[in-house]
């Protein structure tokens, strides 16, 4: 065993529920989460995590500096990135005006949602990629934000019966 991947071992997991408390949102659930829209909460820089959860990101406006698999990327916008378990994260500085979507749920979630789970696998294209983002036209992006706006209005209406169901 070579020692990245014994360093990897010794790098703690992280839940949907830690990572929000750290960055100040307060959310419902601790099986997944659709980010407001608004400037992104400082997440502390220089500590590495590996999520125990998934997520897809999208920046709007700004940038973040972000280590993925010990691979530094700058993200501005446009940029879109998936995480998962198998990643290592480490958040460095981001900008005043840092805006973005991003939306995290946890295999459990997907699973009881009836999601093929062999559809996580494309994560594992981010997980074993050296560009761990995808650098978006704005058209193309304006397409996900479409599909965001579906999803901010689910969040925005968390106390309707069908709420988890059309999440």
């Amino acid at each position: 065993m070579n020692s990245r991947h014994a360093n990897k071992k010794t790098i703690p997991f992280e839940s949907i529920e830690q990572m929000l408390a750290t960055m100040s949102y307060d959310w419902h659930s601790s099986e997944y989460f659709i980010s407001p829209d608004e400037v992104l909460h400082t997440y502390p820089s220089g500590t590495p995590y590996r999520p125990n959860f998934y997520g897809l990101c999208l920046c709007i406006e700004g940038w973040l500096d972000i280590k993925i698999n010990d691979e530094r990327l700058t993200v501005h916008p446009f940029s879109f990135f998936a995480i998962s378990p198998f990643n290592i994260i480490q958040k460095g500085e981001q900008s005043p005006d840092c805006k973005g979507w991003f939306l995290l749920f946890t295999k459990d979630f997907l699973l009881k949602n009836l999601i093929d789970v062999h559809q996580l696998e494309i994560f594992l294209f981010f997980a074993r990629n050296t560009k761990a983002y995808i650098q978006l036209e704005k058209t193309d992006a304006e397409l996900l934000l479409q599909l965001y706006d579906i999803l901010k209005n689910i969040r925005n209406n968390i106390d309707t019966p069908h709420h988890l169901d059309r999440a």
